[in-house]
């Protein structure tokens, strides 16, 4: 027995898991842009038009910050892709979200033991995390480059799109592969994941909002999630940049299975912090228990 072995079975019952979950999510990412697209043609019907409005939102620093550096040309395509950037962002969040959830979840819940009982590899469980996700993240690609040629965009740059948006979900799975075996509680994984989105949202921001020409441009390409926006899909068309998030993926992805072979199932690498004797009064009640748990990752949202 190698330690891929089991990997197809555990991919399909990672799919049959999520048979509700998947389709929901891939759809709903997939209309997105399409949705955006179709209005966009009605209300922006010219060149000159979409110009207007792409002069208008990038006036503003704060729109910048969200959508990234305007496009050179006003095409319906290069106005989805700008106009449509924080979608990268919400695929990186499902890429991370869906690893821990079929790797440092089934460890807490005790079903990855279970599972290692029977004749499956060590590094089954997380390559078929890895692919189910990365499988999924392509599919949306896929829909989301076949929704914009439907609306008459650039075939090139239609793919160039849907696989921006699938880089960010592959990019984000491997170092949410990485999260999750750092810590023994797949709350403390997501946490350290989504801050790691953070953190790369902030860089390629402070990057874009500093200017084409601005000293910070550098910035963006330190991280992750500023690679899918540096491919600009309907203006030059970058293809380059998915080398660049395929060599990355690769070598996160082997620095997690290296990591998950130095630890115990059930464990993470990061000692866990071990709490008070006692109780403070302030967790006297389900309420307050509550609010200790998820305080973090509220404030975390709320910034």
């Amino acid at each position: 027995m190698n330690s891929l072995t089991g990997t197809g079975s555990l991919v399909r019952l990672i799919l049959r898991r999520d048979r509700a979950l998947i389709p929901i999510w891939v759809l709903f990412m997939a209309l997105l842009p399409l949705g955006t697209a179709s209005g966009t043609v009605s209300l922006y019907p010219t060149d000159e038009a979409r110009r207007g409005y792409i002069d208008g939102l990038g006036s503003s620093p704060l729109l910048i910050m969200f959508y990234g550096v305007t496009p050179a040309e006003s095409s319906l395509g290069a106005l989805i892709f700008w106009r449509m950037a924080n979608g990268m962002v919400v695929m990186a969040l499902i890429g991370l979200l869906m690893v821990i959830r079929h790797t440092r979840v089934e460890e807490e819940a005790g079903r990855r033991e279970l599972l290692g009982s029977t004749v499956v590899g060590r590094h089954a469980n997380l390559t078929a995390a890895l692919i189910a996700t990365g499988g999924t993240s392509l599919l949306v690609g896929l829909l989301v480059a076949l929704g914009m040629m439907s609306q008459g965009a650039a075939a090139g740059g239609s793919v160039a799109m849907g696989l921006a948006w699938a880089c960010a979900g592959i990019v984000f799975a491997a170092i949410g592969a990485v999260c999750a075996q750092l810590t023994e509680g797949a709350g403390a994984a997501r946490s350290i994941g989504i801050s790691v989105v953070g953190v790369a949202f902030v860089l390629r921001a402070a990057a874009d909002v500093s200017g084409v020409d601005g000293g910070l441009r550098w910035m963006s390409w330190i991280s992750p999630l500023g690679w899918s926006y540096e491919v600009h899909a309907y203006t030059d068309d970058r293809w380059w940049v998915f080398g660049l998030a395929a060599v990355f993926t690769v070598a996160v992805s082997g620095a997690a299975m290296a990591l998950s072979a130095g630890r115990d199932v059930g464990a993470g690498l990061l000692p866990p912090r071990l709490g008070p004797a006692q109780a403070s009064p302030r967790l006297r009640s389900p309420l307050a228990l509550a609010w200790r748990l998820h305080s973090g990752a509220l404030t975390a949202w709320v910034v």
